[in-house]
């Protein structure tokens, strides 16, 4: 069987879109939670106060998987990544670094299609 360009579409579309949810579903409950247990515990508050449909988790895991860590946080007042990374663990950075990968292939692939349909 001959695969078709409509059905390699799809299966890229549901894969992508189904990773990239199950990634940042799992490192919404798993990593964030706990790194903000630690930082409360040690008497900081929640970075990225913020959380409009999971933009936090989102930002928090760009800030682990990028580790830009020159990035000025008096400009950049949503997550101090330095803070952040103090807080984290090796899991929750490979689990950011997963999220990430599945979010930029996933804007990338709708970048790349939707100019092509």
């Amino acid at each position: 069987m001959i695969m078709s360009v409509e059905l390699l579409d799809v299966i890229l579309f549901l894969g992508l879109f189904l990773g990239w949810g199950v990634s940042l579903l799992l490192f919404n409950r798993l990593s964030v939670v706990k790194i903000d247990k630690r930082m409360a515990e040690d008497g900081f508050a929640k970075e990225c106060p913020i959380d409009i449909f999971g933009t936090r988790a989102l930002f928090i895991s760009d800030a682990l998987a990028l580790t830009y860590t020159s990035i000025n946080t008096e400009k950049y007042p949503f997550v101090d990544v330095r803070l952040i990374n103090e807080y984290s663990t090796d899991f929750d950075r490979r689990l950011a670094l997963i999220l990430s990968l599945f979010q930029y292939s996933f804007l990338i692939y709708l970048l790349i299609f939707s100019v092509f349909y």
